[in-house]
């Protein structure tokens, strides 16, 4: 490298400090650009998580960049941080990731991150719906629920029930999944059928996973 920062944990000193302090200046992303072409894949892993916290073009670009490394995870926080840009050119390249990647992992972020977004660019919605139609029958469980959640926001009210039938996965991780998703849905109109098919799902699961998720989700509604 070619500044003051060589060893890995100065490097994470570094990133550390940029994350707490919730801002990202321009000599921040000077050090950001140089550290996303580390060889090091968690280090740019967490440039890419640290990227949300900036809507410069420069941090933009990173990200695009960031969205075809090699490294999965780094694709996920790249994706996932590209949400808070709301531009055309941004849900391209998020649609190209829900598309064309591998990694259902990916895939789904993408997906998320174009639902974020969605509503806040012209873009045709009779071919997002048909996005997330295709897209829907494939077999991961995340990428599914990514699908329908992307459907109920453009008004296929149907899709909430699909959402919550997914609360009976065996997987208990799936599960909480979809109570996180629930939990993300929730407005004033779904409030009363979300809560009352979480507390359904509560009287009958045994996952303690799943019912601290499903008391944290209704403790953030203060119902």
């Amino acid at each position: 490298m070619r500044g003051v920062i060589v060893k890995t944990e100065e490097i994470y000193e570094a990133l550390d400090s940029i994350s707490e302090k919730g801002n990202i200046e321009s000599n921040d992303l000077e050090l950001l650009l140089e550290l996303s072409e580390s060889d090091n894949d968690e280090i740019r892993s967490y440039v890419a998580e640290v990227l949300v916290l900036s809507n410069d073009s420069l941090a933009k670009n990173i990200l695009i960049h960031l969205c075809g490394d090699p490294d999965e995870l780094v694709r996920v926080n790249a994706c996932d941080s590209l949400s808070v840009f709301h531009e055309n050119a941004v849900f391209n390249v998020l649609y190209k990731r829900a598309v064309e990647d591998e990694s259902d992992l990916v895939k789904r972020y993408a997906l998320l991150a174009i639902v974020d977004i969605m509503d806040k660019i012209e873009i045709d919605k009779d071919n997002l719906t048909d996005l997330f139609v295709s897209i829907e029958k494939e077999s991961s469980i995340g990428v599914k629920i990514a699908c329908f959640k992307g459907l109920y926001k453009l008004g296929k009210s149907e899709y909430l029930h699909n959402i919550i039938n997914y609360l009976s996965q065996d997987d208990y991780r799936d599960r909480c999944l979809v109570v996180n998703e629930l939990g993300d849905l929730i407005n004033e109109e779904n409030q009363a059928i979300i809560v009352k098919a979480l507390y359904a799902h509560k009287a009958k699961e045994s996952s303690e996973a799943v019912i601290s998720t499903i008391e944290k989700a209704i403790h953030d509604l203060n119902v």
